[in-house]
């Protein structure tokens, strides 16, 4: 009978490999023991900001489903990623990880990456960090966790520094998702005026901006209606 350290897995359409938690356990210490282990951890960091633009570029397109099984899968290794890049303060490395899962994240209602942001924000601005803006507009999806308030300064910071043209425009039409929280905190006007002049700017919003700026002009038309109601 052959035998391995292995677990094979073929459900998927692909084949993975997995152990058992105390023989990970144990190889990981012999990798430490031979002084292999950050060699390693720093491989596996890379090898999964390296899959950005491939599971990025099947998100912006009709086979989207197939980076959210993706992200399903790759979950506990893209944590662990991003885990070994935050305590090496590499910023780099741990503000794309953290960039396109939040993506994935947020449509799959996995919001784990918003810790993942604010532990990196202090950090990006001390060095003026290119992607400082997106990670700003990532901590602002906070409001899918009901911080209303705290999404909207997120978006505020982020927009000041979109404004100020010094930092990397958001990759994936980020900018348009800033919007959403005005309309949470009940100020919608400022979500389409917000919109209307990113696209005046001619920027791929991925139609988050057209999104939006629907959204407000709900908000906008139902608190019409309320007003006219009560006259």
């Amino acid at each position: 009978m052959r035998k391995s350290l292995l677990i094979s897995e073929r459900s998927t359409g692909r084949t993975r490999f997995s152990m058992l938690e105390t023989i990970r356990q144990f190889a990981e210490e012999q990798l430490v023991a031979r002084g292999e282990a950050e060699t390693i951890r720093r491989a596996h960091a890379r090898y999964f900001v390296e899959r950005e633009a491939d599971v990025m570029a099947l998100w912006d397109n009709p086979r989207q489903r197939e980076a959210y099984a993706w992200f399903a899968v790759e979950l506990a290794n893209l944590r662990t990623a991003f885990r070994w890049a935050a305590d090496q303060n590499d910023l780099d490395a741990a503000a794309t990880l953290v960039t396109y899962a939040s993506l994935l994240g947020v449509e799959t209602e996995n919001y784990e990456h918003i810790a993942w942001v604010e532990e990196l924000i202090e950090l990006a601005r001390a060095v003026g960090h290119p992607r400082l803006a997106t990670l700003y507009a990532v901590a602002a999806l906070c409001y899918f966790a009901g911080r209303v308030e705290e999404a909207a300064e997120y978006a505020d910071a982020a927009r000041l520094l979109i404004d100020s043209g010094d930092f990397d425009e958001m990759p994936y039409g980020g900018e348009g998702v800033l919007a959403a929280p005005y309309c949470m905190i009940g100020q919608p006007e400022r979500g389409v005026e917000w919109c209307r002049a990113q696209l005046t700017r001619h920027r791929d919003l991925h139609d988050y901006a057209y999104d939006q700026i629907d959204q407000a002009r709900a908000e906008l038309d139902a608190a019409a209606n309320r007003r006219h109601s009560r006259v």
